[in-house]
């Protein structure tokens, strides 16, 4: 449970969480791992579906990944888990302005006359 805390105190995600919390939460995703470790990774971009969230996670691994105590295998795992979780780009989006009433009545004559 400290090694877990210490892990993850830089992100900020266990804030709040008590040790019976943590103890109970440590507990449920150790089973869903260990006996479905492949649904387990495929629900991930359901339970993070928020940019907001995958950046979360995001953080999360970049401090696992700097632990000392994370070896190779762990370290293709926490990949593996950053590519399941694309977090996608705003691009902003540009509404076109909006024409005067005189430049639309303009348009509508000159759909509207007559050769």
């Amino acid at each position: 449970m400290e090694h877990t805390r210490e892990l993850l105190a830089p992100t900020g995600i266990l804030t709040g969480l008590t040790e019976d919390d943590l103890r109970r939460l440590l507990h449920e995703e150790t089973i869903v791992v260990e006996f479905e470790p492949t649904q387990a990774k495929r629900s991930l971009p359901r339970l993070a579906r928020s940019a907001g969230d995958r950046r979360k996670l995001r953080a999360m691994f970049n401090a696992l990944e700097a632990a000392e105590m994370v070896d190779e295998r762990q370290r293709a795992l926490i990949a593996e888990l950053r590519r399941l979780l694309p977090i996608a780009e705003r691009t902003p989006t540009r509404t076109p302005p909006r024409q005067s009433a005189s430049a639309r009545r303009k348009e509508r004559e000159k759909h509207t006359a007559r050769p």
